[in-house]
């Protein structure tokens, strides 16, 4: 999978509505826990970061950031059922995905 089709996987989860992400984790078989949509988008930021389009490329630090912020030790209640539903990480997370994921589908596109 090249660099832009594992973004789109990892921010497309993060994306989503709460109600379709804890669906999303339970086909994924790991309980309503949600630290496996950080797992997932680390691994792409990892490998895909940077992408070269200044725009997009801030809303991946900001999403980074504010995943790994939320992975400080004490933390483990940010990534319940109840504060994937209506915190307010996650409304960050989630706007910030969709506009990353918008950017990153324009990128894609340019490129074809």
């Amino acid at each position: 999978m090249n660099r832009t089709a594992t973004l789109i996987a990892a921010l497309e989860p993060l994306a989503l509505g709460p109600d379709e992400q804890l669906a999303y984790l339970a086909a994924l078989g790991v309980g309503e826990t949600a630290d496996e949509l950080a797992l997932q988008f680390d691994d792409a930021f990892r490998y895909a970061h940077p992408m070269g389009q200044a725009s997009l490329d801030a809303a991946l630090r900001a999403l980074n950031e504010r995943l790994s912020m939320m992975s400080d030790t004490g933390k483990a209640a940010l990534w319940s059922p109840l504060a994937l539903a209506q915190g307010e990480d996650w409304v960050f997370i989630r706007r910030t995905a969709a506009r990353a994921l918008e950017l990153t589908r324009a990128l894609d596109d340019a490129r074809v």
